[in-house]
């Protein structure tokens, strides 16, 4: 399994991965303006509950008003990360 799942691009050419599982639970950040890959703090992202360690975010996608929704592979909810913070 990849560490981390479909990414999306923002306007500003960066993007964003969420992690496959719990076990890599980290954000990935890729800048296609600079090639700089960061890890971003894993708090960014809410802990998942009730899910396999398999199973975490689907994917994500860049909205209209230019934050990233997040959508998880088991849960009821979505994550919003505001990209120009």
């Amino acid at each position: 399994m990849d560490p981390w799942q479909k990414g999306a691009m923002t306007d500003d050419g960066v993007i964003y991965c969420p992690p496959s599982n719990q076990f890599y639970g980290i954000l990935l950040k890729i800048d296609t303006n600079t090639d700089d890959v960061t890890e971003l703090d894993p708090d960014l992202l809410p802990p998942q509950k009730d899910v396999d360690d398999d199973d975490m975010w689907m994917s994500c996608a860049v909205a209209l008003d230019g934050c990233i929704y997040f959508m998880p592979l088991q849960c009821p909810s979505y994550h919003e990360v505001r990209s120009k913070q």
